[in-house]
């Protein structure tokens, strides 16, 4: 028997766990660089977590775990190690051996889907079949109730034959899924069978007259299929059309657009606006031809950005903006993926720097250089010259491509009450709108109009246990911030907490973002070192993300870069591996979560608090009527829709006045989020405002101080040294001032130190507590300290 090599398959196993954990524990999910679920069987919980890094695995309700995910898969399918291994290495397609001999062929598995491919009569002529593991093949009945594994010498048909044949007007796709997805909306479509670049000239004969929409898969593949079918029809059909739907993840297709959120009148639209194929289209866009001479480059650079670059019709991929001093673009995630502590799922839209390549790779695409070869005595075609795309990178001030602030996943409302719903770059805001939604948002919304749609969204919230309305508001502000994220200059930290883990902390926010981007949001790991922490903040801040949950936290939040990520316009960011700083728009909505948490220092005026409490023991192993996150996911376009219907009404009311305490730094976020909804019917979400300055560590220090320092020295001035010693007296004013010393400066051995407590002092000077404030007196060499009430 040959022995098993582990290692390997260990190996090959771990990049993969982020892709099949969700299959082989469907109850769990992603916290971090973890996965975590309620037992070894998938259920939902907390109990079971997974280190996707290492494959690291611990049960703690079983008491059981592994070191990798071999022993994990044997775990969950009740296998013996080697069987396990054998049955990963298939499934992988790996080999799984330490012996000379070759591996085994891979197990092809079982099959998950079939598709029936009708002739013109509805008679079955073959059949193709979806494998798990992902492959596919063809077989045909052999008339005696069995089948043949091959189509060889029959009629290949399109599928959904009999329906093509009664329809005036044709979806053509690249697989069965995406037809099914389509003709569950009603709509008739087709694909060839064998996939891309399989398309035969008998197919044709069955779209004559017709109207014919393709739609690509979003890769090279995909169009250079459907730019092959269009051929192929062009002159058959009644009209021709290759409609490329909007913000596809890399490879997405029909079916990923409609997962999120695109509706059968969107696209019916979409194919209404679209224009005929032309048979000339195939090399379309056409190349702008631009000649190279010695000593013109400055010149050619110009002509570059003004025949290229600003091209209305770059495709979406290949648009390039400003962002501060850089040139960027946007790509979006093509799975769900954790790097470096940050986690976004798949689809999500970011921002990266477009590098001398990339400009290169753009530029040949749309232009056409040429230069004068001598030999030949004519012009001939050349790459992309280097020396053009590093000139056209360093002219930063210069450029004249679109300036981008930021990326919005959804539609969203302005001040002025003007609703953006179209997808693409608006010039106007300089936000790129990444999505495919259709909405409805009344023209002049009323009061009541807003308390309806509040009622709705309220009872999406319905199963979250709250301590009172003040934090439910908070909850319906918190989505409501993502939906108006760019209308405001500013948006507070929004936290919640809960006394335990499982109480709905992260689905609360995975809940708004999933109405305002169509996806949980992006989740970063907390972490204890200060500098790792900032690390991953500022990553997020240059991708562009749209909402960041610092997730599942434990203890106290304080973190300087994230107090200017809040509250300042623009934020300069160290660019890492590079010795740099920029400076970058600031358009991110800040959430946080955490156990118990505490928010200190400046960053407890700038948060708002959600409180969450299930009074249970094991709030993860609760049951409920729906899922709050999968429901705002599948009713996304309504919701959008009453989020914007209530700030619009609230402006179209002619933005009353509340009577609300002012909230500084956040008057922008006052007047189209917190405002609003009071209007509307809600509490005030500052109403949390008091708990977490009360509960401010920083704070509570400086009240034990202020409370024992009157006592013992009213207005008198006192130096550190006195002050110190005053702390050792034996007496209860005396003990309580060296308690509150002792947690501002002492040293955790009973000793007080007087260079922290100056320190700590001056940090201080000015700021007011129960009635007083701090302040520095006196003129000499040793400074002096005393507390004055506030108003003198």
């Amino acid at each position: 028997m040959s022995s098993i090599d582990f290692q390997r398959i260990n190996t090959a196993a771990i990049p993969r766990l982020v892709e099949v954990l969700p299959h082989w524990l469907p109850g769990g999910h992603v916290e971090g660089d973890e996965y975590v679920c309620g037992d070894i069987s998938g259920a939902a919980g907390r109990s079971l977590s997974i280190n996707m890094q290492t494959g690291v695995w611990r049960d703690f309700a079983g008491t059981d775990g592994g070191s990798d995910p071999v022993s994990l898969f044997a775990a969950i399918r009740g296998l013996a190690q080697g069987e396990a291994a054998r049955e990963l290495a298939r499934d992988f397609g790996i080999e799984y051996d330490n012996s000379s001999k070759p591996a085994a062929r891979r197990s092809r598995g079982q099959i998950v889907a079939s598709y029936d491919y009708l002739g013109a009569d509805g008679k079955l002529i073959f059949q193709v079949t979806r494998w798990e593991p992902k492959t596919f093949s063809q077989r045909r009945p052999d008339g005696n109730g069995g089948w043949i594994n091959s189509v060889k010498g029959i009629e290949l048909v399109p599928y959904h034959l009999p329906e093509i044949i009664k329809a005036k007007a044709v979806f053509i796709v690249e697989g069965e899924k995406d037809c099914d997805a389509l003709a569950a909306l009603g709509l008739t479509a087709t694909t060839s069978p064998q996939g891309a670049g399989k398309w035969r000239t008998c197919y044709n004969q069955w779209f004559a007259g017709k109207r014919v929409c393709i739609l690509p898969d979003a890769d090279t593949p995909g169009r250079e299929h459907a730019q092959k079918v269009a051929g192929n029809l062009c002159g058959v059909a009644e009209v021709v059309k290759i409609l490329e739907l909007p913000n596809l993840p890399p490879k997405g297709d029909v079916s990923d657009w409609l997962s999120a959120g695109g509706t059968r009148e969107t696209l019916l639209e979409m194919v209404k606006a679209a224009t005929a194929w032309k048979a000339e289209s195939v090399e379309a866009p056409d190349a702008e031809a631009l000649i190279v001479e010695d000593g013109k480059l400055p010149f050619i650079v110009d002509a570059v950005e003004k025949n290229i670059l600003t091209r209305p019709d770059l495709r979406p991929e290949h648009q390039i903006y400003q962002r501060g001093p850089e040139l960027v673009r946007i790509v979006h995630a093509p799975e769900t993926s954790t790097s470096n502590g940050v986690t976004r799922h798949q689809g999500a839209a970011r921002i990266v720097e477009m590098d001398k390549a990339g400009l290169q790779d753009v530029l040949g695409r749309y232009g056409a250089f040429k230069k004068w070869d001598r030999r030949s005595k004519a012009y001939r075609q050349i790459d992309t010259p280097r020396e053009i795309a590093e000139t056209y990178l360093s002219r930063q001030g210069m450029w004249n491509v679109p300036v981008l602030r930021g990326i919005v996943a959804g539609p969203t409302i302005m001040s002025d009450g003007r609703v953006i719903t179209k997808p693409g770059y608006d010039p106007e805001t300089g936000f790129y709108f990444s999505h495919n939604l259709t909405i409805n948002v009344p023209e002049k919304p009323t009061l009541d109009d807003a308390k309806d749609v509040l009622t709705a969204l309220g009872g999406l919230l319905c199963g979250f246990n709250f301590l009172d309305s003040a934090d439910s508001a908070v909850a319906l502000a918190q989505i409501v911030t993502l939906m108006v994220r760019p209308a405001t200059e500013t948006a507070p930290l929004i936290a919640t907490t809960a006394p335990t883990r499982g109480s709905g902390k992260s689905e609360l926010a995975n809940v708004a973002a999933a109405i305002a981007t169509g996806r949980p949001c992006t989740a970063l790991s907390a972490t204890a070192d200060p500098i790792e922490l900032e690390k991953r903040i500022g990553s997020t801040m240059l991708a562009g993300d749209q909402v960041v949950c610092i997730d599942n936290l434990n203890g106290t939040l304080t973190v300087n870069l994230l107090c200017q990520a809040i509250t300042a316009p623009a934020v300069s960011l160290r660019v890492f591996g590079a010795l740099r700083n920029i400076e970058v728009p600031n358009t991110a909505t800040w959430l946080a979560n955490g156990n118990n948490l505490r928010i200190a220092d400046d960053l407890a005026r700038r948060a708002i608090l959600c409180r969450l409490d299930p009074r249970c023991e094991r709030p993860e192993e609760r049951v409920f009527d729906f899922d709050p996150v999968a429901r705002a996911l599948e009713l996304r376009a309504k919701y959008v829709a009453a989020v914007l219907t209530i700030v619009k009404a609230y402006i179209t009311a002619g933005s009353p006045d509340m009577g609300l305490k002012p909230f500084g730094s956040f008057g922008t976020w006052c007047s189209m989020v917190r405002a609003p909804l009071v209007w509307a019917g809600c509490a005030d979400p500052c109403a949390s405002r008091k708990e977490i300055l009360e509960d401010d560590p920083d704070a509570a220090q400086l009240r034990a101080l202020v409370a024992a320092w009157v006592e013992r020295f009213g207005r008198t001035p006192r130096i550190v040294k006195e002050i110190v010693k005053a702390g050792e007296e034996d007496s209860d004013v005396g003990r309580a001032l060296g308690a509150a010393l002792e947690d501002i400066a002492g040293d955790g051995r009973g000793n007080v130190n007087t260079k922290r407590l100056g320190w700590w002092l001056r940090q201080h000077v000015g700021r007011i507590v129960n009635g007083f404030r701090i302040i520095q007196a006196g003129t000499s060499r040793v400074a002096e300290w005393k507390l004055l009430p506030a108003g003198e």
